[in-house]
C-alpha cells in the first residue's frame, strides 16, 4: 500500500480512480440531450440517425445543450478534438458547430485501437493490425536466437496474434481480400 499524498487538484494520470471519478461526474450528461451517447473513460460520442431536417436540429441542439452541460459543470471541453463522421452513402454531410467552432468532419477515425470509417469497411483496421504484428514479428527476429517451433508458436500466440484478433467479432470481416490480409500477411513476414 502507498503512503497518503497530498493533492491540491485533479487525479493522477492512469490512475484507477480517474475513470470512476469521471464517470459518476457525468454520469446525468444522458439527462441533457435526446440523442444516444456513448461514455468511456474521458471520451463521449453523440450520435443518431439523421434522415429528416427535424432529426438535423435536434442533433445540433444536442450539440449545443451538450456544451452548455459542460460549462455549466465547469468540465473541461476540447472542442478542438471533436469530430464529426457522416456514416452512410444517404447521410446527408450537414455542418454542426458545437459554440460557434465547425466539427471538423473525418472519413477516418481511430477509437479504442479500432480505425473505423464513415462507409464502415474495415480495410484500413486490417491494413493496422498486420502492420502492427509485423512489427511485433519483426522484433521477434531480432531479439530471439531460439527459433524452435514451440518458441515461435508461443510468441505468435502470445505477442502476435492478439493484434491480429482485436476486435475480430465486431469487424466481422466479410471481403476475401480483407481475411487473405490478416491470414496470410503475417504468415509470410
Amino acid at each position: 500500500m502507498s503512503e497518503w499524498r497530498s493533492m491540491l487538484s485533479g487525479v493522477p494520470q492512469g490512475s484507477v480512480l480517474g475513470p470512476l471519478l469521471f464517470v459518476l461526474c457525468v454520469n446525468d450528461i444522458d439527462d441533457s440531450v435526446n440523442s444516444k451517447i456513448l461514455k468511456l473513460a474521458d471520451n463521449t460520442k453523440i450520435f443518431n440517425t439523421v434522415c429528416l431536417e427535424e432529426a438535423i436540429e435536434n442533433l445540433r441542439t444536442d450539440f449545443c445543450r451538450l456544451f452548455a452541460w459542460f460549462k455549466e459543470w465547469q468540465m473541461l471541453f476540447n472542442i478542438d478534438k471533436c469530430k464529426v463522421m457522416h456514416l452512410s452513402y444517404n447521410n446527408p454531410s450537414v455542418d454542426y458547430f458545437m459554440d460557434a467552432v465547425h466539427g471538423q468532419v473525418v472519413h477516418e477515425e481511430k477509437d479504442l485501437g479500432v480505425v473505423v470509417t464513415d462507409d464502415l469497411k474495415w480495410k484500413h483496421q486490417c491494413v493496422a493490425a498486420v502492420k502492427q504484428a509485423n512489427k511485433v514479428l519483426g522484433m521477434i527476429k531480432r531479439s530471439f536466437t531460439d527459433r524452435t517451433k514451440e518458441t515461435i508458436m508461443a510468441l505468435y500466440k502470445s505477442v502476435i496474434r492478439p493484434h491480429l484478433e482485436y476486435c475480430v467479432p465486431i469487424l466481422s470481416l466479410y471481403l476475401i481480400k480483407d481475411i487473405k490480409l490478416v491470414e496470410l500477411r503475417t504468415i509470410t513476414k
